[in-house]
């Protein structure tokens, strides 16, 4: 499968409904295992960090007045030491980085599954023959105001109609 481009991936060419529909299984799948493989960095990096915070409350304990500089390691201490680690610091950000490159493929996957729904929509407007050219242009601002003037209308006698029922 060709190199995943997201941006152009999400758009929709209207005058080729069939090649797109036709692409979708193989798009979804592409970025699928792209977000399986962000997850396994993720579940990675989360065991990393919490590695590395085991190791340094066990440190922590054995070793307080060196640690945390007190000669009983509460748990406030603790966290204070184990978070200004370099190394602790390093691996959260690491942890931070890949959630956030897992989050956006989620995100793909997602539009990718939208895109689906509005290829299907499509498809069926198409057999419709919605896009068919009609021979007058449609004037859609005039359709809506006639439609909102005759809702209105409607509305106003529901209103009449309510009140004289109430007399």
């Amino acid at each position: 499968m060709a190199e995943l481009d997201y941006k152009k991936d999400i758009q929709i060419d209207p005058d080729s409904l069939d090649i797109e529909l036709i692409r979708q299984p193989q798009l979804i799948s592409g970025y699928s295992e792209q977000l399986a493989q962000a997850q396994r960095e993720v579940n990675k990096a989360e065991e990393v960090v919490k590695t590395l915070r085991s190791k340094f409350i066990r440190d922590a304990n054995k070793n307080p007045e060196e640690t945390v500089q007190s000669s009983k390691a509460t748990g406030q201490l603790i966290e204070a030491y184990y978070r200004s680690q370099p190394e602790y610091q390093k691996a959260k950000t690491n942890l931070h980085d890949v959630e956030y490159e897992r989050d956006i493929l989620q995100g793909i996957v997602s539009g990718l599954r939208q895109k689906k729904d509005a290829l299907e929509g499509l498809i069926k407007l198409a057999s419709m023959n919605y896009f068919s050219t009609p021979n007058v242009p449609r004037d859609l601002k005039g359709k809506w105001q006639e439609y909102n003037q005759i809702a209105k209308k409607e509305g106003e006698e529901k209103i009449k109609e309510r009140r004289r029922s109430r007399k």
